[in-house]
């Protein structure tokens, strides 16, 4: 007996340190992860900080800062684009089937939902990007009336390019429905042409007899 519980203690204890040894691990390795993130911090900031000064060094106005703020402008361009394509596609995917339509109907509908999320979309992300713009003019240090001028001067090429696109596209699907609507109306008088001639066959009355008259027979 004395022999089979200092057997069993022995187990106890082997298995204690096995338990611990085992749970060291992890605890290690949460160390090791704990200082990678630290080091990857401090590269990140040491990077921010050397990036800080060199734009603070060529300002708002040189190349490296009119290029951050085309990418800027052109990355929000495209987010917009992105967006109306998506919630296009989801309006065509759960609109299919529901009505019934002809076929220049629906691609003149489909159309028009793009345009028109198109229209939300860049909008959305001209003034996302005027945002973006406000805290690049703030990392360049530039000063208060050389930031303003540089904001209103990007906030109005933004526009008027903005507004160039939008209204060359309105022009666009605006003569587009034109001929749509010209197709249809031709389709829908070639329709009701070959029907005519039917329905006048169907409207003439049948020939009456003179009255007198009498019926002729067969001879046979």
């Amino acid at each position: 007996m004395v022999r089979s519980h200092q057997a069993s203690l022995n187990w106890f204890w082997r298995w204690k340190e096995c338990g611990t040894l085992l749970h060291g691990k992890p605890n290690n390795l949460s160390v090791q992860v704990q200082m990678a993130r630290a080091e990857v911090r401090r590269v990140q900031d040491h990077r921010d900080r050397v990036l800080s000064e060199g734009r603070h060094e060529v300002g708002i106005w040189s190349s490296y800062g009119v290029q951050d703020v085309r990418n800027s402008f052109w990355k929000a361009w495209q987010s917009g684009k992105d967006f109306a394509s998506r919630l296009t596609f989801y309006n065509v995917l759960f609109s299919v089937g529901a009505r019934d339509e002809s076929l220049y109907i629906m691609i003149f509908r489909v159309i028009m939902q793009y345009v028109v999320n198109l229209t939300m979309g860049l909008i959305g992300a001209f003034g996302f990007f005027l945002y973006n713009m406000y805290y690049l003019i703030l990392s360049y240090g530039a000063s208060f009336f050389s930031g303003l001028a540089f904001f209103l001067l990007a906030t109005v090429a933004g526009l008027s390019l903005l507004s160039t696109y939008l209204c060359s596209l309105y022009a666009v699907v605006a003569g587009g429905g034109a001929m749509i609507v010209q197709q249809a109306a031709r389709h829908a008088a070639l329709e009701m042409s070959k029907q005519a001639p039917l329905q006048e066959l169907d409207a003439k009355p049948a020939k009456k007899a003179p009255p007198g008259a009498t019926q002729r027979r067969c001879p046979v």
